[in-house]
């Protein structure tokens, strides 16, 4: 399909948000797309028994993609206009198209691709973010996530540590996403990446701190 066709039925922001707002999430979505299949081909992991034939996938591995159901649900047509009045649009870096990322909340700090494990590229740096929050409506702004000690221990078992007696960030980014993460075991102590603590964990992002609870 088209573009902006495809376009049409991305369900990533509700269709009740300002018009701006939605102009420029369809001109940072088409963008993504435009680059990811520039990149990775229109035929994307076809011979993957877990890839799909196709330029980009329709959930958060890409973008969240409802289709018809986007187009003909509540104020629809607000998003539909959105994505036709901004036609060939996109985000451009001294002539590149980039695959424009985004999210719902970058915690009051953009993060750089380094903080992923990417190479620098100047139109992805680490910014601060003071509108992030929304003057209090962002829910993401700020978030907990309480896990027992047992569960500590049985989600990272897999490593070797035995029972978890320590959690401590070692190491962050300028974003203050965290890179390491020094475990603590009865048997030995470890430091994992912080990507793989909020995976086993599942923690909401990487720009967490470590408290006890109580």
């Amino acid at each position: 399909m088209s573009f902006n066709a495809y376009l049409r039925g991305l369900a990533e922001v509700p269709s009740s948000w300002p018009a701006e707002t939605l102009k420029a999430q369809a001109i940072a979505a088409r963008s993504y797309a435009l680059a990811t299949m520039r990149a990775a081909g229109q035929r994307r992991e076809r011979w993957s028994w877990y890839g799909c034939d196709c330029g980009v996938y329709a959930d958060t591995r890409d973008q969240h993609w409802a289709g018809w159901a986007k187009e003909r649900g509540p104020r629809g047509a607000r998003w539909v206009s959105a994505v036709r009045s901004t036609d060939r649009l996109v985000v451009t870096w001294r002539s590149r198209v980039v695959q424009a990322f985004y999210s719902s909340s970058s915690g009051g700090h953009t993060a750089s691709t380094t903080s992923w494990g990417g190479p620098s590229l100047p139109w992805f740096p680490a910014r601060r973010d003071p509108d992030d929050r929304a003057r209090g409506q962002n829910p993401n702004y700020r978030w907990q996530a309480t896990r027992s000690a047992a569960a500590v221990s049985a989600a990272l078992a897999h490593y070797g540590v035995g029972r978890v007696v320590g959690l401590r960030v070692r190491s962050a980014d300028a974003s203050g996403r965290v890179r390491a993460v020094e475990v603590r075991g009865t048997r030995r102590t470890v430091i994992l990446p912080g990507g793989t603590l909020r995976y086993v964990l599942r923690l909401r992002s990487t720009k967490f701190g470590i408290g006890r609870a109580g």
